[in-house]
């Protein structure tokens, strides 16, 4: 499992996490990374177990957990917002749920077959999927700036962040990699 450090530090550091899946590896696989980030503790929980809990936790959910989508609306309904969704690429109608209500979605190849080449997870924000969505438009930096109100400057620094943790060669690949993960139509 790898977490952006930046969306880790500033979501994660000193809170309790609770991990919510049926794959053993799955959790500890979570539970390493998110106590190297600075988890305060890390466990193991049903999806009726965290809706129980209280207090600041940031929460991680495996999309292949039966009810997830529902248990991710009641997290964001009690605005527990603090928290990231384990996916998977061939999940797209799930990764667009995500997108659409601005959960992190940690797409890790690793939860189905391993297509070839797909050795990173994709982690986008909803600022680096709109980019992504310009990009598939045939849009120029400027012109995606322009659309987002900020700079041509700025989204070539998003664009090459976004190959960075998408592991695409150029901007046509990462279109692609978005496409087959369902995070754009």
């Amino acid at each position: 499992m790898s977490v952006s450090p930046l969306y880790a530090s500033s979501n994660v550091k000193s809170r309790p996490a609770i991990v919510v899946t049926r794959n053993a590896s799955v959790y500890h696989d979570a539970a390493r990374t998110l106590a190297t980030i600075g988890a305060a503790k890390v466990m193991h929980m049903s999806p009726a177990q965290l809706l129980a809990t209280s207090g600041d936790v940031f929460w991680v959910i495996d999309a292949r957990v039966p009810g997830a989508q529902d248990l991710i609306r009641e997290l964001l309904t009690a605005r527990r917002d603090n928290g990231l969704v384990l996916s998977a690429p061939s999940m797209g109608t799930f990764n667009k749920f995500c997108v659409k209500h601005g959960v992190p979605a940690l797409l890790m190849h690793s939860l189905v077959e391993r297509p070839v080449g797909a050795d990173k997870p994709m982690l986008l924000s909803a600022r680096e999927t709109q980019i992504v969505r310009l990009i598939s438009f045939g849009r120029t930096n400027d012109e995606i700036g322009a659309a987002l109100g900020i700079t041509g400057l700025t989204v070539k620094s998003h664009v090459a962040r976004m190959l960075r943790k998408t592991g695409a060669n150029d901007r046509s690949h990462m279109v692609l990699l978005s496409l087959r993960a369902g995070l754009i139509d």
